[in-house]
């Protein structure tokens, strides 16, 4: 009984750590790219292409992640790979949803 009260607790306690984890970290290019609004985005930024990002929203047995760390893992993912397309600027083209977002890659002055 103590044992199984002691697993429990450590399993617990294991689960709440992972669920505040961030599982990407962000590159040097990916450093950057910054993330804008369409409204504060620059006339002269050239468009060069759409950068989709998705991470796991959940973790074993359908536990839900928190919502922040899942969104700014999505961003970081979307830096890291407009990076790769020479952007440095990313604006949302859509709503984060089940750990899934595009965005909108650009390359500004």
């Amino acid at each position: 009984m103590k044992f199984s009260l002691i697993a429990t607790t450590l399993c617990s306690l294991i689960l709440l750590s992972i669920t505040a984890c961030t599982w990407v970290e962000l590159t040097t290019a990916g450093s950057n790219v910054v993330l804008k609004t369409s409204d504060n985005l620059n006339q002269a930024c050239q468009r060069l292409g759409t950068v989709n990002a998705k991470t796991s929203a959940s973790l074993v047995a359908g536990t839900s992640r928190d919502n922040k760390k899942v969104k700014e893992e999505i961003t970081v993912l979307a830096r890291n790979e407009a990076a790769r397309l020479n952007a440095n600027t990313i604006v949302a083209q859509t709503e984060a949803k089940d750990g899934e977002q595009s965005f909108i890659a650009y390359r500004c002055p």
